[in-house]
């Protein structure tokens, strides 16, 4: 994401002035970066002039088009146009407004016979959006853009709007066009300005990118806030004394000799550019991209049809540049154009056998890496991995993700075992507090797993390739003298588009000259194959690599977090059940039907759709399919779920365990309440247990274990451990448990809390009712808060026998710039907080005393957060929220943050939808949290956090199955769960992923009364290692562990499961002798 408002507002200035905004002036205007003196402004008129007086020389209209238009909704291929009905429009008119979607039809005015010696032909069309041009056989032949795009105006000549052709294919051309720009803006109103056929003239237009590039090495360029190279003139000067006394001498040639001397500017210049490059310590590779996110400014049909443009882009820019190479990520995209349209994907595999055509990273999409659980990110490999391998007959083992808002520390263990050793990146360049203190270094995770990790020395994955930008990198690469190989990474990103001619006629000029460092262009894994030569000189990272912005993003878009963890959560119930279904009735698993869904599943966790940075009709549909696709999946886990508990030798209501841990919890049926305990991956029947029946006086909860007192504001004023009599609450600090921060964070609302937002107005909501319930072993007090136009309703509960503080809230949510938090002041003193992570936790400071500590004002984590010391400790459970704060001795959860979008400032206030269209986050929704209070026992927070998120599986079984009342599979150690249970990929098996959860190594038993010919030890990716027995395993802190158990091929459940065999004995046996190392 990058700053671009400063530049739209001179730009819409300049506009109303009726300033000339030709391409080449306004380029000027915006690459100076500093020009106050008096000798500053002259040199820049000079060179603008010059500029301007050879592009106007580079390319000359011809003939132009008869332009005719079709509007039309969803996606319809050139194979379909002959159904739309075409209408006429001329040169200047407006076809559309933003996100309208149109096909053109452009036929030529009048007949134009090219002869042989006449000069290239090319398209020269803007029709004020993005478009992507066909010849009139429907071949794809080149993306374009509009000249004026909000993408940094200009950057970098960001309008690809000429086209090179052949006379064979100038009389009917088809364009398939968006009413938007690369930034989602669409300027001029989607108003056409060229529809011509013309002619380049070669000889003008390499003088045009001699002079660019030495003009722009002469001044200096830079962009604010869009990571661009910055050098002031005199240093670049110094770089190379030829630059100015040459653009001056040309000057003189064109504007006071009598008849322009074109030969001997060209002498000149070529003489320059023959001049070979002297450094030779630094290596740089260079690859072209387009970072493309499948949302953003944008909608997810969009960057659908942005990848067609782009991807079409780079294979006509391989044809015209034989030394191009182009990579890009996100197989999602791939897989799109696979199914859109076969050509263009046949077109890219040819490429990429080639080796011109580069497939990057492993991912299924550039994945949020915060928020996704465990599983998801192993998914993520697996269907990026598996696409590049079926279609390409590729294995990637690197990381692409440079704009992701930060790296979890459990993510080195999850690549290391999926084959994945390297990470490119860059986005902690733009740590808001401390500089990142590396380019190229190695990364350990929370478990010891070491990956090795380049973020791009220039600090941008959209190079311009000019000489400021490589002299950016040499100067700031920071082990350029130890590690002499550095990647750079060129284009017109975000947005899509990619290299245009611009960068590639930059690249060949200044890839070997005299001043700046030599450039070969390479692949990335070429790069890695070289750069990781050097890791025994690489520094060591270690623990999570905290992005220091976008802390907001824990938190905006509830409903997609939510349906996210839903998702994710009802997925592993399926896989699992399905895995039972398989295993003891030879039920199919219905793979289609998964693969489909992980993948939409995995599709909204781009990094620009989950954390909430996309604009408001990305949420609408959003929302919708997690709707549907929730519904779908609950229906189907209903129907296994009782196909399963009925192969159970119980009858009557039936509860199965499916979780890694102990389940002891009540439940109400049919207005009488029962109680449960069941052991993991067991069942049991309901029972009668007796209940300790108290009633709530004065707002209080007491069931022996936890006394909590909340007063007559609403406000939880006291938790007392009841065994200990520990205080929990500190009353000297009490203030409203829900806070309302009224915050204009401007800009980057959805990333980012406003600057001192704490300091800045708040409000707290007031009770308008309070109500106490005694039922059965559950004591309840319901609170009914108001704030402004908002509600919030919320429920304090507490069970016999346990000493989780259950709290479900509601909350009805319209106020607008606001973000709502749960927050409760604590009398426990510790340094750090626990924060539990995909797997295992990582600590994180409670107090601001140094500057990385103060950084991490906001925090992630899943599950929850807990702070403790030697005596004991409270925990905060809540299941799906992920945005914490632990500072200032409290616990606090961010709720929601009812931010404007970017791209609000296009809308009308006045509008009927301008809410719905451009705030996040006002919505109703429910969400459970727990507060745990507890004698220093993060298993125990482990248990109940397990508890609060995964329900058992209950059901009423008429009459006894036939599976024995035998846990199917057990642990001897209470450190290590089974996390999750799958049919192996190849059907040969059961898969079980296994998570030690102490941070210290142990060994244990695997104890199962399933039947299985062979226990093989795999990577992540179901890759068989290592043949083991489930005796004495051995495990690190924080491991994960996949086992795959291969199933017999003649067993009959009914004849040949295990009997009990004293399982519950040899289990209590066993466990005596747990070997675990602290």
């Amino acid at each position: 994401m990058r700053s671009f408002k400063a530049n739209l507002r001179i730009l819409y200035i300049m506009k109303a002035k009726r300033v000339d905004i030709s391409l080449s002036i306004c380029r000027c205007f915006f690459f100076i970066n500093e020009v106050s003196s008096e000798r500053g402004c002259c040199l820049l008129m000079s060179r603008e002039r010059l500029l301007h007086y050879v592009s106007k020389k580079v390319y000359t209209p011809l003939v132009s088009y008869d332009i005719q238009f079709a509007l039309y909704k969803g996606d319809i291929p050139f194979s379909k146009i002959d159904t739309l009905s075409f209408k006429a429009i001329q040169v200047g008119e407006v076809w559309g407004t933003l996100f309208d979607r149109a096909w053109f039809r452009l036929s030529l005015k009048e007949m134009y016979h090219h002869k042989e010696n006449d000069l290239p032909l090319v398209l020269m069309l803007d029709i004020g959006g993005e478009g992507l041009v066909y010849d009139h056989v429907g071949f794809a032949m080149m993306g374009i853009t509009n000249k004026m795009s909000s993408y940094g105006i200009p950057p970098d000549k960001p309008g690809k709007w000429i086209v090179p052709v052949t006379d064979d294919k100038i009389q009917t051309i088809y364009i398939d066009a968006s009413c938007n720009d690369l930034f989602g803006y669409v300027q001029n109103g989607g108003r056409i300005q060229h529809a011509e056929l013309g002619c380049v003239h070669p000889r003008w237009h390499k003088i045009f990118y001699d002079l660019e590039v030495l003009i722009d090495w002469e001044l200096g360029i830079s962009e604010t806030g869009n990571h661009q190279p910055s050098r002031t003139a005199e240093q670049k000067i110094a770089n190379n004394p030829h630059v100015t006394p040459l653009l001056n001498d040309i000057e003189n040639m064109l504007f006071t000799s009598n008849e322009p001397l074109i030969f001997e500017i060209e002498r000149r210049l070529d003489t320059f550019y023959k001049s070979p490059s002297k450094h030779t310590s630094l290596d740089i590779i260079a690859t072209g991209h387009a970072h493309l996110d499948i949302a953003w400014m944008w909608s997810i049909e969009e960057g659908r049809r942005k990848a067609r443009r782009t991807f079409t882009t780079a294979l006509s820019m391989m044809d015209r540049y034989p030394k191009y190479i182009f990579g890009a990520s996100q197989y999602q995209l791939f897989d799109w154009i696979r199914q859109d349209y076969p050509q263009l994907f046949s077109r890219i595999r040819d490429r990429v056998q080639e080796g011109r055509f580069e497939l990057q990273g492993v991912f299924w999409v550039e994945s949020d890496l915060n928020i996704p659980s465990l599983e998801s990110l192993i998914r993520q490999i697996y269907y990026g991995r598996q696409f590049t391998k079926h279609y390409f007959n590729k294995d990637i083992n690197f990381v692409w993700e440079p704009d992701v808002f930060g790296l979890s520390g459990a993510l080195p263990q999850i690549l290391i075992k999926s084959g994945v050793r390297f990470i490119c990146s860059q986005k902690l360049s733009q740590n808001k507090i401390n500089p990142f203190p590396y380019h190229s270094f190695k990364w350990e995770g929370i478990d010891g797993s070491m990956v090795m990790v380049h973020h791009f020395p220039e600090e941008t994955y959209d190079s311009r390739m000019r000489p400021a930008s490589v002299l950016k990198l040499f100067h700031q690469y920071k082990e350029k003298d130890t590690i002499p190989h550095a990647l750079m990474v060129f284009g017109i990103g975000d947005g899509g588009g990619g290299p245009g001619e611009e960068h590639l006629e930059r690249y060949n000029r200044i890839c070997n000259i005299d001043g700046l460092p030599k450039i070969s262009m390479n692949r990335v894994s070429h790069f890695i194959d070289i750069w990781s030569k050097d890791v025994d000189k690489m520094s060591n990272v270690k623990g999570e690599l905290y992005f220091e912005r976008h802390q907001g993003t824990y938190t905006t878009e509830v409903l997609n977090k939510i349906g996210n963890e839903t998702m994710e959560r009802l997925l592993n119930q399926y896989e699992q059940l399905s895995a039972w279904l398989w295993y003891f009735e030879g039920v199919p698993v219905d793979q289609i039907y998964l693969d489909q869904t992980w993948k939409e599943v995995l599709l909204y966790q781009f990094h620009d759709i989950l954390p909430g940075s996309s604009i408001m009709p990305v949420y609408h549909s959003t929302r919708k399919r997690y709707r549907e696709l929730i519904l779908e999946l609950t229906k189907r886990i209903e129907k296994s779920m009782n196909l399963f508990i009925h192969k159970l030798s119980s009858q009557g209501w039936t509860v199965f365990n499916p979780t890694g841990w102990i389940k002891k919890d009540w439940i109400k049926i049919d207005q009488q309440w029962f109680y449960y305990e069941v052991a993991p991956f067991a069942w049991n029947t309901l029972s009668n247990k007796q209940i300790k029946t108290k009633k709530v006086i004065e707002n209080i909860l007491n069931n022996g274990l936890v006394k909590v007192t909340i007063n007559h504001q609403g406000v939880i004023e006291s938790i007392i451990k009841l065994d200990t009599m520990d205080e929990m609450i500190d009353k000297n600090r009490l203030q409203s448990m829900w806070i309302v921060y009224h915050e204009l964070a401007e800009e980057y609302a959805a990333w980012d809390f406003a600057d001192h937002y704490r300091q800045g107005q708040k409000g707290y909501p007031k009770i308008r009712s309070i109500e106490t319930i005694t039922e059965g072993p559950l004591q309840q007090i319901l609170i009914h808060y108001d704030y402004q136009s908002s509600m919030i309703l919320m429920t304090v509960s507490l069970y016999d026998d346990s000493p989780l503080i259950k709290i479900t809230c509601s909350v009805d949510w319209h106020e607008t710039n606001t973000s709502l938090k749960f927050q409760i002041p604590i009398t426990v003193h510790s340094d750090y907080a626990t924060c539990h992570m995909q797997y295992g936790n990582i600590h994180r400071p409670t107090h601001s005393e140094d500057s990385y500590a103060a950084a991490k004002d906001e925090i992630y984590a899943h599950q929850f957060v807990d702070i403790s010391n030697e005596h004991c400790g409270i925990a905060m459970i809540v299941p799906q929220k992920y945005g914490y704060r632990v500072k200032d001795q409290s616990l606090e959860v961010t709720i929601l943050r009812s931010q404007k979008k970017n791209g609000s400032e296009l809308g009308f206030m006045e509008d009927s939808d301008y809410l719905e269209m451009h705030y996040g986050d006002l919505v109703a929704h429910t969400f459970t949290m727990g507060i745990l209070p507890h004698p220093h026992d993060l298993l125990l927070v482990e248990q109940y956090a397990d508890q609060l998120k995964n329900e058992v599986w209950i059901t009423h079984n008429e009459s006894r199955g036939s599976l024995e009342m035998c846990p199917l599979l057990q642990l001897t150690s209470p450190y290590v769960t089974i996390e999750s249970i799958k049919v192996s990929y190849d059907k040969q098996g059961l898969i079980l992923r296994l998570i030690e959860h102490s941070g210290h190594s142990c060994s244990f038993d695997v104890l199962t009364s399933l039947r299985y010919s062979d226990v093989w030890l795999c990577d992540m990716q179901e890759v068989m290692l290592q043949k083991i027995n489930m005796e004495h395993l051995q495990i690190k802190g924080y491991e994960v562990l996949t086992l795959k158990l291969i199933k017999e091929s003649n067993w009959d459940d009914k004849s040949q499961i295990h009997e009990t065999l004293g399982l519950d004995k040899i289990f209590d046996a066993r466990r005596g002798k747990t070997s675990c190392h602290w």
